[in-house]
């Protein structure tokens, strides 16, 4: 979403500011250039909330500054949290991690592909790059893809971490962990 800083070596940008070319530092430390940066309007109109509306998880919601202060990413995009790759919609549990319905009615979402399947700091929070099991098609930009070079034969290979599409699928330890976390910190705020 608009806004969200995203890890340079220059510091943090925010995402819509980036664009090819530009480089961008991972999870691991090591400085990665922007092949493409995906934009895509989404209209909440005839949409299913469940599918389109972004997830907020805000500011220390799944570890000490992390995020380092509220973070909106669609329902689908994956963060790194104790060794699994977990959709935001996954996380959802209307108390640190929220659907946010508090959108326009049309809305950019933005994202970040590199060479490979990466995981980048967004607002200080393992986040996935964009791997391509998505049409395109559906991006504003998509025509720009398709005029790289080596579309044709690049491929993104998914990162080797299990992945969790469903709040089932968490695993009890990271949910029981986030539970505990949302609830220390809706005691704190109670008290102030």
């Amino acid at each position: 979403m608009p806004g969200t800083r995203i890890l340079t070596p220059a510091g943090e940008v925010a995402v819509e500011a980036l664009k090819a070319g530009d480089v961008v530092t991972t999870a691991e430390g090591e400085s990665m250039p922007i092949r493409w940066l995906g934009r895509q309007t989404v209209s909440r109109l005839f949409a299913d909330p469940l599918r389109v509306l972004p997830i907020r998880i805000t500011q220390g919601a799944l570890g000490d500054n992390m995020p380092s202060r509220d973070l909106l990413v669609s329902p689908d995009h994956a963060l790194l949290i104790d060794g699994a790759l977990i959709q935001a919609g996954a996380l959802v549990n209307d108390t640190s991690i929220v659907r946010e319905t508090k959108v326009p009615e049309r809305f950019t979402y933005y994202h970040v592909e590199l060479a490979d399947h990466s995981l980048i700091l967004a607002e200080n929070t393992p986040a996935e790059t964009f791997i391509d099991n998505i049409d395109r098609m559906a991006f504003d930009n998509w025509d720009e893809h398709e005029a790289l070079r080596d579309t044709a034969e690049m491929q993104l290979v998914e990162m080797s971490y299990p992945r969790a599409k469903a709040s089932r699928q968490v695993p009890r330890a990271t949910r029981d962990r986030l539970a505990r976390r949302a609830e220390a910190r809706n005691g704190l705020s109670q008290v102030a």
